[in-house]
């Protein structure tokens, strides 16, 4: 899941939580806490392999560049393809057939949060995640009607501080009405 993060990231534990729960991964069920728990000794274990790395604040990681390489390698591989791309236009996702199959697409560092007014073909996808440092974001209805499997929705603007609740109809994030009708989306984040 570290992948999904541009190179370099300082990736905050609680992001990993929060996808961890809306995928419905393992150990991630029961109480907050223990769930928690079990995340923080999982992350200790893959400190200890180095395949994640100390940042900045003792809540966040790093990975390494060589190992979220080969771990999107192995996603690919493994029928779980991630797209993660910094400074790509959104517009350009519809134009892109290898998308189709990709379970997670991280799209870093927007200059336009205008999402394409066409339809995504990503029937497959579960993670869609959007950071622009700049702009708000423009969500059209044609844009999410094919992604039937997505299970979380993410909005990041400049840092990555979680709110805890939506400003639907702010500037920032504009939703559209068909989003009541993903009925496996589980978690949609957003930040300031």
């Amino acid at each position: 899941m570290c992948s999904i993060f541009p190179e370099d990231h300082e990736i905050d534990l609680e992001d990993l939580f929060r996808f961890g729960r809306g995928l419905g991964l393992p150990g991630t069920f029961g109480t907050m806490g223990k769930a928690r728990r079990e995340m923080h000794v999982a992350v200790n274990i893959l400190r200890d392999s180095c395949l994640l790395l100390h940042a900045s604040k003792k809540e966040r990681v790093k990975m390494h560049d060589m190992v979220r390489d080969v771990a999107l390698w192995i996603a690919s591989t493994n029928g779980q393809a991630i797209l993660a791309s910094t400074a790509m236009d959104p517009r350009m996702l519809v134009e892109d057939e290898s998308i189709k199959d990709k379970r997670a697409i991280s799209l870093w560092d927007l200059k336009n949060g205008q999402l394409p007014d066409d339809q995504l073909n990503c029937p497959t996808l579960e993670i869609f995640m959007l950071h622009s440092p700049r702009v708000g974001f423009e969500v059209p209805n044609a844009c999410l009607e094919r992604l039937k499997m997505l299970k979380i929705l993410v909005f990041l603007r400049h840092g990555c501080a979680w709110m805890f609740h939506l400003h639907w109809d702010r500037e920032y994030l504009s939703l559209p009405q068909l989003i009541e009708s993903l009925k496996n989306l589980h978690t949609v984040l957003e930040t300031l």
